[in-house]
């Protein structure tokens, strides 16, 4: 029983350190564009006549339906929250999932790439930043692809 619980609490210890090393701001950067969208879906006459929500809705529209439609019941900041969670904990569970397959036997190859990635980022990755501080449809999209 002991051994069962060393894996998912040093995941989630080391998701805790994801979150402390990288910091999590509300409405930074793209993530701007996607409030004032889920704004303008909860409530289309908050931003009437306004040239850039009068485009055609192409920008992540189903993330902004689901955000709207759950935004009804929960703050906005703590739906953003949970999914830069969620996204981080995506990211380091494909990346455990890479290690085990490409090292096997070899626990420590996840916690030294893990500690790469958080001290190197991601830029590198085409400047894909993967580890961004605030949260956007493309981060969510890449962890739950990378799984």
């Amino acid at each position: 029983m002991k051994n069962a619980l060393v894996g998912p609490l040093a995941f989630i210890g080391f998701l805790i350190l994801v979150l402390d090393r990288i910091g999590y701001s509300f409405a930074g950067s793209a993530s701007t564009v996607l409030i004032v969208r889920i704004q303008n879906a909860l409530d289309p006459a908050s931003y009437a006549g306004d040239w850039f929500l009068s485009q055609p809705k192409v920008y992540h529209q189903n993330f902004v339906e689901l955000f709207a439609t759950l935004s009804r019941w929960i703050p906005l900041e703590a739906l953003f929250l949970a999914g830069q969670v969620f996204t981080y904990a995506c990211l380091l569970l494909a990346l455990y999932r890479l290690t085990r397959l490409l090292f096997p036997g070899r626990p420590e190859a996840f916690f030294l790439g893990a500690a790469l990635l958080v001290t190197w980022g991601s830029d590198g990755l085409g400047n894909n930043v993967l580890l961004w501080t605030h949260f956007t449809a493309s981060t969510l999209a890449s962890g739950i692809a990378f799984l």
